[in-house]
């Protein structure tokens, strides 16, 4: 504001403040996110005349699901979650009264490795042993893929039912140690 009287003047500053809330939300920056993500999360108090803040709310406040984080910083800027399993994500906060939720819907990041899993490593020579492969990204999210199979070496009477597909079952006929191999060819080609 500036007040003019003849030749002098006087400037001062005036901060209008948020007034008193009237609403409060949370919103998220996606509604869709990868394992491999971070969503910013935007908790808005606003007031009559259409003024908004962030608040400054503390982590114990906050609900989010097991397997994922949630950094959230003291200067009035959005949260930052980083998701963890599969599927809708429900995030919650409870500030001074107000309750607010987003829902995130998380599907799995970029594969960091493959994992072949069975029900046991040493199996009798009467027993087939069942093989299945996965994908495996950076959060632990695991998924089903196609993937040729092979025993590694002289299989000696050893025998796998599928040379491809998901699963395949290990029929180990004589005694001794086996090493089987899966691989995931991706649309590249490796």
């Amino acid at each position: 504001i500036t007040v003019c009287v003849g030749e002098f003047s006087d400037i001062i500053d005036i901060n209008v403040m948020l007034g008193t809330p009237v609403s409060f939300e949370l919103t998220a920056s996606v509604e869709n996110a990868t394992a491999d993500d971070t969503v910013q999360i935007t908790p808005l108090l606003s007031d009559l005349f259409g003024n908004s803040q962030i608040p400054y709310i503390p982590e114990s406040h906050w609900t989010k699901p097991a397997g994922s984080s949630l950094m959230v910083p003291v200067d009035a800027q959005p949260a930052v979650w980083t998701p963890g399993p599969v599927g809708a994500s429900l995030i919650s906060v409870d500030h001074d009264g107000w309750q607010s939720s987003v829902t995130i819907n998380v599907s799995h990041g970029e594969a960091v490795s493959l994992s072949i899993s069975n029900t046991a490593s040493t199996v009798s020579a009467d027993d087939d042993l069942e093989m299945c492969v996965g994908m495996v990204d950076q959060r632990g999210n695991s998924w089903s893929v196609d993937a040729n199979w092979s025993i590694v070496g002289e299989p000696t009477g050893a025998s796998l039912t599928n040379s491809s597909g998901i699963c395949t079952y290990f029929d180990g006929g004589l005694a001794g140690d086996y090493v089987v191999l899966a691989e995931h060819l991706t649309q590249e080609g490796s």
